[in-house]
């Protein structure tokens, strides 16, 4: 088996040779992953599999699955039932799990560096997509799950700079306009949803509605508010961007969700930060676009 010890895409891989297989012969792999180190993927194979008893393996799947799915009971016999256990299936496969059974996991947005938790990290949100459905989905059938989802992205945003409105291959990514971690976030909170440090969340909400992108690779990166500056000048259309209308749509729908939690929030804000002063000045409101 030959390691590559770098990962330039495209072409990272690992490559397993046999020697002849014949017709009936059976090849038994035993694989265990991380994204962190060959060390951890070994620590993880045991944790996960700890015997070559494939039907132990498959038992203990079918049991996992059950138990999740079972948290929704359909009866009769209705065909759509397939359709619908299907769909629920699929809005479980996400989000992935990052962190070695060691507590290892790789820093976000930072090729090389290593972190250490004692809770689960998760990562590849595909947010744009998830906000309207899956994650209120699992806000119902699994909000501890949830909670631990939207830590992960309040620590991806501390390590980062920003609060990622995208976050997969653990990095930034500009996939799609507005700020719909932030509307995540927020629909969370609003819907009881605890387990997630709130005062940590806020003030990157507050600095991705209110920043713009410093450069063009932080534009590139989905960092911050962008079209801000085109926001505030005209709410009708963003002329400077791909996409005027929904862009201007989404600015509005993110200011507003914002305002709303920081109305909300404010009592846990003032308690958190004790003696310490909120200075509201109508410029920052000007800036942010809410009113």
């Amino acid at each position: 088996m030959t390691q590559p010890t770098s990962a330039p895409r495209p072409g990272f891989g690992t490559y397993l040779h046999f020697g002849p297989v014949h017709r009936g012969n059976v090849i038994a792999v035993w694989i265990g992953t991380s994204f962190v180190s060959i060390e951890e993927a070994r620590k993880n194979l045991p944790a996960e599999i700890p015997d070559w008893n494939d039907a132990r393996v498959e038992i203990a799947a079918r049991s996992a699955w059950h138990a999740q799915l079972s948290r929704i009971q359909i009866a009769g016999n209705d065909p759509a039932k397939a359709v619908f256990y299907t769909s629920l299936y699929q809005a479980m496969l996400q989000p992935r799990t990052y962190r070695d059974v060691s507590g290892t996991y790789p820093r976000f947005h930072d090729h090389g560096q290593v972190e250490h938790t004692a809770t689960t990290q998760y990562d590849d949100f595909s947010v744009w997509d998830i906000f309207r459905a899956q994650a209120p989905l699992m806000m119902i059938l699994d909000p501890k799950l949830e909670a631990s989802m939207m830590q992960s992205l309040i620590t991806k945003g501390e390590q980062g700079g920003f609060l990622p409105i995208f976050p997969a291959w653990n990095s930034f990514t500009s996939e799609m306009v507005g700020d719909h971690s932030s509307a995540m976030m927020i629909d969370a909170w609003q819907k009881g949803i605890r387990g997630f440090d709130i005062r940590r969340a806020y003030p990157l909400m507050r600095k991705n509605a209110s920043e713009m992108p410093a450069s063009r690779e932080e534009y590139r990166d989905g960092k911050g508010c962008r079209g801000l500056d085109s926001y505030i000048k005209t709410v009708t259309f963003l002329l400077k961007t791909r996409s005027p209308m929904l862009s201007t749509r989404m600015n509005r729908y993110r200011a507003r969700l914002s305002a709303h939690m920081t109305m909300q929030c404010l009592p846990t804000l003032l308690k958190s930060w004790g003696t310490r002063k909120m200075r509201l000045s109508s410029a920052s409101v000007e800036k942010t676009g809410t009113t």
